[in-house]
């Protein structure tokens, strides 16, 4: 077929041109694919510059070694000489001179080797490089896949909850499906965004003073209904000589136990799933144990690599992707400690996490009696403390308050607009900050701003600062709505003026709970 669209990329490094990739199609090319093109130039320059550069090594190289044999050749001849040196004395002149070129020659080839390992550095900085921006580009991804997956999630929500009570079971059924599938997707993406932040090293260290009991008791709260489900026992054991507190980073241990857990669940058909910490070696040692189906001996090793799990039909029977150990074995080196597993097919494994117990780190011993499951009480959540829930929802109406939504993508704008109209409330919206803005002066009486940070024109940053500009809006609660979910994201976004931040996709319950906290605490001030 003849093209109806033709577009030239051309390949650049630093203003040289290396190649062109010419793309025919017989539809419209979008500006995403354009813009997608116009930012991987770079790095195929990049790449026809490390082949280029490897093929003038190994010619380089080649020719050294051609050097190197041609003066052995010429060694041996000099030997054979100096033997003649008697009977040739008339020749000493002409072999001095030869001796000379052979040593400009050996110089010469021992500089074209400096040079090459020169070169070789110099690609090993280039490798590097390209993979720092593969770590950014799969952060970048991650952002990107977010904002789309926000708005599916909040409207299949919207869809299983029928609040109108017109669409069939099975049309139920599949917002439902569409709804945990977004689920799953966001599941990979943060497991994703884990692994690129751990490769690029920007998982950074957190440590404060964590109190195990109340630890342990989050972990009884979280489980004890995956437990009642599968009907397994489930038993948190904590030894007597355990300090009351440990010095280490609470979400990144949390995050390491919760995987564990998980996969211990989600292996265990009956039987029973431990949780034990304990003090050995002056080390902290958390074990999770389960009567699950185990692991072959010659796979343990293996299943802590990404995307591994112990055979392809393990992924098609319960699920996952194999990231999760992965995930847990470079957090726990951030921690600074290991992970090791332990198991015997059908009877069973137990993955034991170790770290090294601080010196400052108090001695005064945890005692509590071993404890399961049963006898424990869910401990509430921060937002069960702070917030208010939905009966305070009458006294705090929300009826007639006014919204402004900002936000470039549109099935956000949608998605949002939908559920907070369910409510009540007067939806303003604006595609980017400057559009903002003029609503606010056209209309300053707006109760509550949610605010998307990756826009055109005027991103939310930019935007947030002009809001709190103006004194008239110093107290206008903004909560930030945004897909980034990098370490400092949350800093940026209240010190250019928000009041608190949500990442996408949403939790709807708790950008509710939120917005009745800020709205009650207006109306207070």
């Amino acid at each position: 077929m003849t093209p109806s669209n033709i577009i030239i990329v051309p390949i650049l490094s630093e203003n040289v041109l290396k190649g062109v990739i010419e793309l025919g199609s017989i539809q419209q090319f979008s500006d995403k694919v354009e813009h997608f093109l116009s930012k991987i130039g770079e790095n195929i320059a990049i790449n026809i510059i490390s082949a280029q550069s490897r093929y003038q090594m190994r010619v380089l190289l080649e020719e050294s070694q051609k050097n190197t044999e041609e003066l052995a050749v010429q060694q041996e001849e000099l030997r054979s000489t100096n033997e003649e040196l008697e009977v040739r004395s008339q020749s000493l002149e002409n072999n001095e001179i030869s001796l000379r070129q052979q040593k400009d020659a050996l110089e010469n080839a021992n500089k074209q080797l400096e040079r090459t390992r020169q070169e070789i550095e110099k690609k090993a900085k280039e490798l590097e490089i390209s993979s720092r921006y593969k770590s950014e580009f799969l952060a970048n991804m991650s952002h990107e896949l977010r904002t789309p997956l926000n708005s599916m999630l909040i409207l299949s929500e919207q869809l299983a909850e029928n609040d109108e009570k017109n669409l069939t079971d099975d049309q139920i059924e599949s917002a439902q499906i569409i709804y945990h599938g977004g689920q799953d997707l966001l599941q990979l993406i943060n497991d994703i965004l884990d692994l690129s932040k751990i490769e690029a090293g920007k998982m950074i260290l957190d440590s404060q003073s964590l109190d195990l009991l109340s630890f342990s008791d989050m972990f009884k709260s979280n489980f004890k209904a995956i437990a009642a489900k599968n009907d397994l026992d489930f038993h948190i054991n904590l030894s007597q000589d355990l300090p009351h507190s440990i010095e280490t980073d609470e979400q990144k241990l949390a995050q390491i136990i919760k995987n564990l857990l998980s996969n211990a669940f989600k292996f265990t058909a009956q039987g029973s799933v431990t949780l034990d910490f304990k003090l050995i070696d002056s080390k902290i040692a958390i074990t999770v144990h389960d009567t699950g189906i185990g692991i072959p001996k010659n796979k343990q090793q293996e299943i802590f690599e990404a995307f591994q799990q112990v055979d392809g039909s393990t992924s098609r029977q319960y699920g996952g992707t194999g990231l999760g150990l992965s995930i847990s074995r470079e957090l726990t080196k951030v921690l600074g400690g290991t992970l090791h597993c332990q198991s015997v097919e059908k009877e069973g494994s137990s993955f034991t996490l170790s770290f090294p117990l601080k010196k400052s780190q108090s001695k005064e011993n945890v005692k509590p009696p071993e404890t399961n499951i049963e006898e424990s009480l869910p401990i509430p959540t921060k937002e069960e403390t702070s917030l208010p829930s939905d009966e305070q929802d009458k006294d705090l109406n929300l009826k007639n308050k006014k919204i402004l939504i900002i936000d470039d993508d549109m099935r956000n704008l949608f998605a949002l607009s939908g559920a907070l109209q369910k409510k009540g409330m007067e939806i303003f919206k604006a595609i980017n900050g400057k559009k903002a803005l003029e609503m606010l002066d056209n209309d300053p009486a707006i109760d509550l701003i949610l605010m998307d940070i990756m826009m055109p024109v005027m991103d939310g940053y930019d935007t947030m600062r002009a809001i709190r500009a103006q004194i008239r809006f110093k107290d206008l609660p903004i909560i930030a709505l945004t897909a980034k979910a990098m370490k400092d994201d949350r800093g940026k976004c209240i010190s250019a003026g928000a009041n608190d931040y949500l990442t996408k996709p949403i939790e709807i319950n708790k950008l509710f709970s939120l917005i009745r906290v800020w709205l009650s605490k207006k109306k207070n001030h």
